[in-house]
């Protein structure tokens, strides 16, 4: 017998998802509507997709999304991160790398396809000199 939360789910229509990003993050949201981070991983681990900078980028927006509504604690994000690093078979360091530029062009608006730019680094700067 099924769970009334899959009766629940499999009663929402399916989003038409542009690419596998889209696909995998709709698989990964939870009835509702919160991202889950291990249900990702198992996904990667599982089907091995080969994904491209660009939707690997949007899933750590998508998880930023929910880690920033949630205010998770940076330890567990360090974790999944690094569990979904290792599912990918990317190295951990630029899965956080990654993150950390994405979340820094999320918070001061730059182009979400820019690394980190000096333009961010001199904002950076800039408060910590009025500080």
């Amino acid at each position: 017998m099924r769970h009334w939360f899959t009766r629940l789910r499999s009663g929402l229509k399916r989003p038409q998802a542009k690419d596998m990003a889209d696909f995998l993050i709709w698989r990964s949201t939870a009835v509702f509507g919160d991202f889950r981070m291990d249900v990702m991983t198992r996904l990667v681990l599982k089907e091995h997709p080969q994904l491209t900078d660009e939707e690997w980028r949007k899933i750590l927006n998508r998880y930023y999304e929910h880690v920033n509504f949630w205010n998770i604690d940076w330890d567990i994000i360090a974790h999944e991160l690094f569990a979904l690093a290792s599912a990918a078979g990317r190295p951990p360091p630029n899965i956080h790398h990654d993150y950390d530029c994405y979340t820094l062009d999320i918070k001061f608006k730059t182009p979400k396809t820019s690394p980190i730019v000096p333009e961010g680094i001199a904002v950076l700067d800039q408060l910590d000199q009025e500080s």
